[in-house]
């Protein structure tokens, strides 16, 4: 009987020391990486969304679209001209509290049956993703998740998702690739992405 007892007090002493392994895993992974915002550049903080991003000083920003069904901002090197850059942040829906890769499977899923449900005559978005390319990646300490080489017309687009409560920020940024519509595609994407991971949540 003694035995027994042993065996059921390690069992849970063992299950304790499992829940808190997995509980400790967790809140390291919800702690927000400290932001470094470079010299010169301008904060912008969404109050409503809870978020804020800093960015260059010669870039633009247009927030005009934030009363949208789905709510934007736009940076920019220009936003607009004869050749431009712009980085969308478009702040989406997440009534699920999916993490971010689930909410990308669950849209590009969506998406898909639409297509299908449409057949060849009116295609969805989904065209959009069909030779996209996927991969979990980092921002600013927070999970996300990112969608490249996203056929958007007239150029291909990075696209990253990062969620957050019950909004999934998506950062839509034009590719490397040369583009004569492009404003300085190589330089402007490496500057989206260090955009991107001055990301923090404030809420």
């Amino acid at each position: 009987m003694r035995k027994r007892t042993w065996i059921v007090f390690g069992c849970v002493i063992a299950a304790v020391i499992v829940v808190a392994v997995i509980l400790d895993v967790k809140a390291k992974r919800s702690v927000q990486e400290k932001v470094v915002i470079p010299a010169g550049w301008q904060s912008y903080e969404n109050a409503d969304y809870g978020f804020s991003l800093a960015y260059p000083a010669n870039w633009q920003i247009f927030t005009g679209l934030l009363k949208n069904d789905v709510p934007e901002v736009v940076l920019g090197d220009p936003i607009e001209g004869t050749t431009t850059y712009a980085l969308d942040v478009l702040i989406k829906n997440n009534t699920s509290t999916l993490s971010s890769d689930e909410y990308v499977a669950d849209m590009l899923s969506k998406l898909e049956a639409e297509n299908q449900a449409n057949g060849t005559g009116t295609p969805s978005a989904f065209v959009q993703f069909v030779n996209a390319s996927g991969s979990d990646v980092t921002v600013a300490g927070n999970d996300g998740y990112e969608l490249n080489d996203v056929f958007e017309f007239d150029h291909n687009a990075e696209q990253i998702y990062v969620a957050h409560n019950n909004k999934t920020l998506v950062f839509d940024f034009p590719v490397v690739d040369t583009n004569p519509n492009i404003s300085s595609s190589t330089e402007n994407n490496a500057i989206a992405h260090e955009i991107v991971n001055t990301l923090s949540f404030t809420k």
